[in-house]
């Protein structure tokens, strides 16, 4: 809730280094974290940030994901956080704050 504040505060598009336990929060309703969790998700839902998901993290999704999940429910799900989260390789080249190389 704090981090929304700040965002709204400035009211300026900030660039959010996504981890995979945020997705898995929201998406497995995993408590206690699922509420800020979701506060997340829908600042980049809302395009009021952006949401960068590292290829370890999208990885880390597809592992979790496929002892729940047939392969078809799998890409359904990536697909649709594609729409809201930006998947990106990262390397130590990178600018802090870039989500670039997208995949």
């Amino acid at each position: 809730a704090r981090l929304y504040l700040i965002l709204l505060y400035y009211r300026r598009w900030y660039r959010l280094l996504i981890d995979a336990n945020i997705l898995l929060d929201v998406l497995q309703n995993r408590e206690p974290h699922v509420r800020t969790s979701t506060v997340i998700w829908k600042l980049c839902e809302t395009e009021k940030a952006r949401g960068c998901v590292s290829v370890l993290s999208f990885a880390n999704l597809v592992y979790v994901m496929r002892k729940e999940l047939d392969a078809k429910k799998i890409e359904e799900t990536l697909k649709a956080l594609s729409l809201i989260f930006e998947f990106a390789d990262f390397n130590v080249s990178d600018k802090p704050g870039q989500c670039i190389r997208q995949i």
